[in-house]
C-alpha cells in the first residue's frame, strides 16, 4: 500500500511536499507573498513585457532549480511524489501551456 502524500502548510496559505531531493510547493496566490504585485510589476519592467502574472502556482524545486507551474498541479505530483523523475515528467509535460516565466530549468 502507498504511503499517503502529505502537505505541510508553511504560511500564506502556502503548501508544501518535502523530500531528499528537495520539495514541490504550491501557492494559492503569490500576489500575498510578492507585496501586492510589486514583485511582479518589478520583474515585467525588467524583462520589458508583461509576461509574469500573479495566481496560483505549482513549483518543484531540484538541483537548485524551478520549475513553476501556472495553476494548480498538486493532484498530478501526489501520484508520483517523491519520485523526483516523474515529477519532472508532470512539470515538462504541462510546461509549454503551464510553464511560468520564474522558472530556472
Amino acid at each position: 500500500m502507498k504511503k499517503q502524500t502529505k502537505w505541510e502548510e508553511t504560511g500564506y496559505g502556502n503548501l508544501i511536499l518535502s523530500s531528499n531531493w528537495g520539495r514541490i510547493s504550491y501557492n494559492p496566490n503569490t500576489k500575498i507573498g510578492h507585496g501586492n504585485n510589486a514583485i511582479t510589476e518589478l520583474g515585467n519592467m525588467i524583462l520589458g513585457e508583461e509576461k509574469l502574472t500573479d495566481g496560483e502556482e505549482t513549483a518543484l524545486y531540484a538541483n537548485g532549480d524551478w520549475m513553476i507551474l501556472t495553476g494548480d498541479f498538486r493532484k498530478e505530483y501526489e501520484k508520483v511524489f517523491p519520485d523526483l523523475n516523474k515529477c519532472k515528467e508532470i512539470y515538462d509535460k504541462n510546461k509549454e501551456k503551464s510553464g511560468n516565466a520564474w522558472s530556472t530549468a
